[in-house]
């Protein structure tokens, strides 16, 4: 009860301590706003209260406006909202799932000394609910134009559906060197076949005495053509973000040969740090 807004939100919705021990104690359930603004203030952002909506104050509460939620962990909070009158917010990072498993398959298809290093949806029998998720939603909130097209594109409705492009870190001027020596090239991603790795390999072999490629990243590093591709470059392994942002400046050119990306972080971070793009 005397725990601000500001130390519940610091608080791990999915901590077993903190449901065990903090909701069981209390039939009242926080709602926090997550941005100034006078109908999102309303929002309540919790993704986890259906099972304490029935024995709450929430459904008689007309100040609370419905719940924001994003894929797989929606369904059973939007059916609870929608007895209660409640409105759906939902948040989709990434494209839409079929769109995904199309790219996936025509690159198996296309790039199959690839197919080891492509990885999509291992369980798809689940998938559905993220089609019950979106036809329950009264407003979906994507990352970019991009996302949104995908939906479109598989007959959701564009007027439901609203870009937000996600922010990025402080502007770090940065000094930017003559080219007199090899270019610098620097890639930061998901070390596997969707963030078109191949692709990238394969333009750096056509300028190879002209550019040097640093490499930051996870992934299996048991594929042998992946291992064998990372050992012609350097290769920095996983980074804090700090170093990663450092190495942003450090570089000339940051590349994204993504296939697909529900915003492409590392876009912005590199801009924020004064290093263009090639995507």
């Amino acid at each position: 009860k005397n725990l601000s807004i500001n130390e519940l939100n610091k608080l791990s919705f999915w901590d077993s301590y903190y449901k065990e021990k903090f909701l069981k104690k209390n039939k009242s359930i926080w709602a926090s706003s997550i941005q100034k603004d006078e109908v999102l203030e309303k929002i309540f952002a919790w993704a986890d209260f259906s099972d304490y909506l029935e024995n709450s104050d929430i459904s008689k509460n007309e100040e609370i406006l419905g719940a924001y939620c994003y894929a797989h962990g929606a369904l059973d909070i939007f059916k609870a909202c929608q007895k209660y009158n409640k409105l759906c917010f939902y948040d989709l990072p990434i494209a839409y799932y079929k769109e995904i498993i199309d790219i996936a398959q025509l690159e198996k298809k296309q790039n199959p000394q690839w197919s080891d290093c492509i990885y999509v949806y291992k369980n798809q029998k689940n998938l559905h609910i993220i089609d019950e998720e979106l036809k329950l939603a009264d407003c979906i909130f994507v990352a970019s134009s991009y996302v949104k097209s995908t939906l479109i594109k598989y007959g959701y409705n564009a007027d439901n559906i609203y870009s937000i492009p996600y922010g990025f870190p402080p502007i770090s001027p940065k000094e930017y060197r003559p080219i007199t020596q090899k270019i610098k090239l620097l890639y930061v991603g998901g070390l596997h076949q969707l963030k078109g790795l191949s692709y990238m390999f394969e333009a750096i072999d056509h300028f190879k005495d002209k550019v040097e490629l640093s490499i930051v990243g996870s992934g299996n590093l048991d594929v042998p053509l992946l291992h064998k591709n990372l050992k012609k470059y350097n290769y920095l392994g996983s980074l804090p973000h700090q170093k990663v942002l450092q190495e942003m400046r450090k570089c000339d050119i940051l590349l994204f040969p993504t296939l697909s990306d529900g915003f492409g972080m590392v876009v912005t971070e590199a801009m924020s740090q004064g290093t263009p793009v090639i995507t």
